[in-house]
């Protein structure tokens, strides 16, 4: 079963290390795929998220939360946009 884990990112440091762009994903596929030196760079990513999905299945459950905690009931509407508008994480993109 595939796993990704979806990244909403604080918008100033989005801003200032990642293009601007706030949504990030990983995982599937290209999870065996990334270079070892990644590491480092996805454990950045994770750091400057304010949300995490991880999304398994057809289960949604946060993984991090800054505003209401993991516990919280995630909105389904909400994570499919941001679920649209995620860019695969390369080590080329940072």
């Amino acid at each position: 079963m595939s796993e990704f884990l979806y990244y909403e990112l604080n918008q100033t440091i989005a801003d200032l290390r990642w293009h601007g762009n706030r949504y990030w994903y990983t995982g599937g596929e290209s999870s065996s795929s990334l270079p070892l030196d990644s590491v480092n760079r996805v454990a950045t990513l994770a750091y400057s998220a304010d949300r995490i999905w991880r999304e398994t299945g057809d289960t949604v459950k946060y993984m991090k939360n800054r505003y209401t905690g993991i516990l919280t009931t995630v909105d389904m509407r909400e994570f499919f946009i941001v679920k649209l508008r995620s860019k695969l994480y390369f080590r080329t993109y940072v």
